[in-house]
């Protein structure tokens, strides 16, 4: 069972979800780009998100941006739904989509936290040994050049149906956050492809000294469907929730979220037993699905 998540207003998030078995269904195709990019743009519309980066991998997705409303399970539920009925369809399928592990939601918590995670959301598919440079990959990449500008995806004509409720397009912004807006949009991009570079080269010293070699482009569009991936991750390995490099920092939010989540347990407790029970800040099913209080 997942630990309950404190859910914020005002906070960033970046989250992953994976298919089930690890199975090739996000291939780096132009239908499935567009279809990710119109569900993400609905749902950021209609949940108050504010988007930052986004990289679609065959077996799973990363997505980092502002929560502003404290809504950001119902946005991930959104997305994650929608797209699944939707692919299964495109796809000839009826099946489970995603994996039964839900998604994993990390935050980041100081503004260098927060770009080493874009530039690893940027950089995945050269980790992943699939081509050298992230401008190469094929697939659903929002690039360092591509923030602060529109990008319109329309509706997917394979599951939505026309003259329905969902709109024609959405038009889709991936946005500077607050702790980079003094650097503006041309600074804040300038200051994404350095690091994206240092990361890179990073990744091509590392995998020459273990002589691997990558994939390439071609090959990754040849990306069979339903295929299994090859690496699975071990069983029983931690999951972080705080993205956090300075000891410091880690302590404190690891202390924070220890508070929480033991104030949120007392109250459980007292809730079950049929008590006065008042949840803390952060609560965020019981309220809304149960009717419990919340500090």
């Amino acid at each position: 069972m997942t630990p309950p998540r404190q859910i914020l207003p005002n906070t960033n998030f970046e989250v992953c979800t994976r298919t089930f078995a690890r199975t090739f269904r996000l291939l780096p195709t132009p239908v499935i780009k567009n279809a990710i990019l119109y569900i993400v743009g609905v749902a950021a519309a209609r949940y108050n998100i504010t988007l930052y980066a986004v990289v679609a991998m065959t077996t799973h997705y990363h997505l980092a941006g502002r929560d502003r409303d404290g809504r950001l399970p119902e946005f991930i539920q959104y997305v994650n739904s929608l797209l699944a009925r939707a692919l299964n369809a495109e796809q000839g399928m009826d099946d489970k989509f995603w994996s039964g592990d839900g998604y994993h939601l990390l935050r980041p918590e100081s503004p260098d936290d927060l770009m080493r995670r874009l530039i690893y959301i940027v950089a995945n598919p050269v980790a992943a040994d699939l081509v050298n440079r992230a401008t190469d990959y094929p697939g659903l990449l929002i690039r360092p050049r591509d923030v602060g500008t529109t990008i319109t995806a329309k509706r997917p004509d394979f599951f939505f149906r026309e003259g329905g409720s969902m709109q024609e397009s959405v038009e889709l912004c991936f946005e500077v956050p607050p702790e980079f807006a003094h650097l503006g949009r041309d600074g804040y991009v300038a200051l994404l492809e350095e690091n994206l570079r240092a990361k890179e080269r990073e990744l091509r010293t590392e995998r020459r000294a273990q002589d691997r070699s990558v994939m390439g482009a071609d090959r990754c569009r040849q990306a069979a469907l339903g295929r299994r991936t090859a690496k699975f991750e071990e069983w029983f390995r931690l999951r972080p929730t705080i993205a956090a490099r300075v000891k410091r920092e880690r302590i404190d939010a690891i202390r924070a979220l220890q508070a929480f989540r033991e104030s949120y347990y007392a109250a459980l407790k007292d809730w079950r037993a049929g008590l006065k029970a008042v949840f803390p800040l952060g609560t965020w099913w019981l309220p809304r699905f149960a009717g419990a209080a919340v500090g």
